[in-house]
């Protein structure tokens, strides 16, 4: 299998883009690896919640991520018989921004990819897809097969390929 990496992260979602981001930060190498060409498509949720923009604060990008285009949502109502009802409000949330941050996904994705590539130990490999770990002789996780046939080797292996993980379905 040759040289064995540090980290692959299997998904480049918000979870494994994130963990790239983080492990790359921190000196390890990390590939993440992405099946699609790029982030442009329709996700389920382009939403930031107040959880989320405190992490971003936390490691030091939420102002540059907030200057990106975006909606912010922090207040539900209702409009019912000619009164408007209050149901839900995040203003009173203790984090710097008690808000909902709508931006598209692949904005936010784009957006950690840029602030990840700034570190020389973080890869990011798109359109190519794991399919299954690779086990060692004990069985433990070694690495990931790809579609292409190639073996990826690795220290760790992060199964971040979402709710129909096939890393996680494979190893059972």
């Amino acid at each position: 299998m040759g040289e064995r990496l540090s980290t692959v992260i299997v998904g480049g979602g918000p979870a494994g883009m994130v963990a790239g981001l983080l492990l790359a930060r921190a000196g390890v190498r990390v590939t993440v690896l992405e099946k699609h060409r790029d982030f442009l498509r329709d996700f389920r949720g382009d939403t930031v919640h107040p959880s989320t923009l405190d992490l971003f604060r936390q490691i030091g990008l939420l102002g540059e991520l907030l200057a990106l285009p975006h909606a912010r949502f922090d207040t539900a109502t209702l409009d019912l018989l000619g009164r408007r009802y209050t149901i839900a409000t995040l203003r009173h949330l203790p984090v710097v921004a008690p808000y909902i941050a709508m931006m598209p996904q692949w904005d936010l994705l784009d957006f950690i990819a840029r602030q990840a590539r700034r570190y020389p130990t973080f890869d990011l490999r798109m359109t190519t897809e794991a399919v299954a770990p690779v086990l060692d002789a004990a069985g433990r996780v070694a690495g990931v097969s790809l579609a292409s046939g190639e073996a990826l080797p690795a220290r760790l292996v992060i199964a971040a390929d979402g709710r129909r993980s096939v890393l996680r379905e494979a190893a059972g």
